[in-house]
């Protein structure tokens, strides 16, 4: 089984969930729904250097996508890794809005924008990444979680830390702007945790 600091996609056009650990010892493993099997031990280029720094989500047409430090971007459909793109920003969390066939991230750098020390939208789509200005944001951070609200059709984003600490706030996003959600209860601050949807309950 995978093991700890694994990154998982769910493919649903090949029903697998793949799992990637980056690392000296980095592979890549596959969920068949009975077992695990590995199906590679070449990881693209710097996910062997920096362990735990790379993101997957689930692309399309059978394809998961994976960013690596730096800002590499990399497909990988079953059988190999393919180069995709370079663009500094990327290299953050990802999360899957199937609605819109996007996926969603910050980007992997801090900017200052809008008088705040904040971090860029970005959207995968079309084998490129875009950069989606809104009115309201998060500050900038590390470590927050992402998972996407299928029953709303929202990107959800939990936590993470930044200079200031750790934070324990819940945002969404809707595709054109970023909301914080208000509930009188909350998980404490944390920051490289896991968040996922829950389609059973539909939360």
């Amino acid at each position: 089984p995978p093991e700890a600091g694994s990154q998982l996609a769910t493919d649903p056009v090949r029903q697998r969930v793949v799992a990637v650990k980056s690392g000296p010892t980095g592979y890549v493993a596959e969920w068949d729904g009975s077992q695990w099997g590995g199906t590679l031990n070449t990881l693209p280029p710097f996910l062997t250097e920096y362990p735990g720094f790379a993101a997957l989500a689930y692309e399309g047409n059978g394809r998961v996508l994976l960013t690596a430090p730096g800002g590499y971007s990399h497909r990988y459909d079953g059988t190999s890794w393919n180069f995709v793109r370079y663009d500094s920003a990327a290299g953050g969390v990802l999360a899957t809005d199937t609605r819109r066939q996007r996926v969603v991230s910050l980007s992997g750098r801090t900017w200052e924008w809008n008088g705040n020390n904040s971090q860029f939208t970005l959207e995968w789509h079309d084998g490129a990444w875009n950069f989606v200005r809104s009115t309201r944001h998060p500050n900038a951070r590390w470590g927050y979680s992402l998972a996407f609200d299928t029953r709303r059709g929202r990107t959800m984003l939990f936590g993470g830390s930044s200079n200031s600490g750790g934070h324990d706030e819940l945002w969404e996003w809707d595709g054109s702007d970023w909301t914080l959600r208000s509930s009188a209860s909350r998980p404490p601050a944390r920051d490289n945790g896991a968040l996922t949807y829950d389609t059973a309950r539909g939360e």
